[in-house]
């Protein structure tokens, strides 16, 4: 696409309004989010491993290693596209490899939420908590450990140490992930610019932005030509920052 993602956002008729995104654009958006930017290090280095920084590599063995995935669109010999959910799901597998949860531990918690809820893809439906490895999912307003196969939490004694998965998702009616809001400001919704990152309440991708902004362009130059405040152009360009440290 240009400064931020490389390979682009491509529509893929297998995946009608989901938004696309090639897997190693998909890697990129984990790396930069993971951990979240407004959560402290030292909730996610607590066992002191080191953090899982997503790869395509990474993220095609995810995939390939569980049968429930929808296998990648391939558009070339050397990359494939994914669907909107598929990179929340993915998300949500980075940011528990990133806490030291295993990757079996979490395909085991991913099927017993499914058994538990009843939903096909609990990890895009439900909110999720963690302490130290465990995984837990709240149901019948109790806190159940679908990585211990249904043990109920104290949460009361818990309450202090259970760390919520900070995934910046909203959810439509169904209660299904609908839209992501990586970083503040900025929103990724499937059915807007294809699902690339855009300004909050605008069609403005942040990457056009960004490359405005690497060219010399003021924030305040560009907040008059997009008639927006500074503070959305700025929003934009830290979230390019953080792509483009990603990289």
């Amino acid at each position: 696409m240009g400064a931020a993602l490389s390979s682009g956002l491509l529509d893929v008729p297998r995946r009608p309004f989901s938004g696309s995104y090639t897997v190693r654009d998909a890697a990129l958006l984990l790396r930069a989010t993971t951990p979240p930017a407004e959560v402290p290090i030292p909730i996610w280095a607590e066992r002191h491993t080191p953090l899982l920084k997503a790869s395509s590599r990474a993220i095609y063995a995810w995939i390939r290693e569980d049968s429930g995935w929808l296998a990648p669109e391939a558009v070339s010999s050397r990359d494939s596209v994914i669907g909107f959910l598929d990179l929340v799901r993915l998300r949500l597998y980075a940011v528990l490899r990133s806490r030291g949860v295993g990757l079996a531990d979490i395909r085991r918690a991913e099927d017993y939420a499914r058994q538990l809820t009843g939903r096909n893809d609990p990890f895009v439906t439900e909110p999720i908590w963690t302490y130290g490895s465990d995984v837990f999912v709240r149901w019948a307003e109790m806190l159940v450990s679908v990585s211990r196969s249904g043990q109920i939490a104290m949460e009361e004694l818990l309450k202090s140490y259970l760390q919520p998965v900070f995934h910046g998702l909203s959810f439509n009616d169904q209660e299904i992930a609908d839209v992501w809001r990586p970083h503040p400001g900025v929103l990724v919704d499937p059915e807007i610019e294809f699902g690339a990152p855009c300004i909050e309440g605008t069609r403005v991708q942040t990457e056009a932005i960004w490359a405005f902004s690497q060219a010399g362009d003021s924030s305040e130059g560009l907040a008059l030509a997009y008639r927006l405040e500074i503070a959305q152009i700025e929003a934009a360009i830290g979230w390019e920052t953080r792509l483009s440290e990603a990289a």
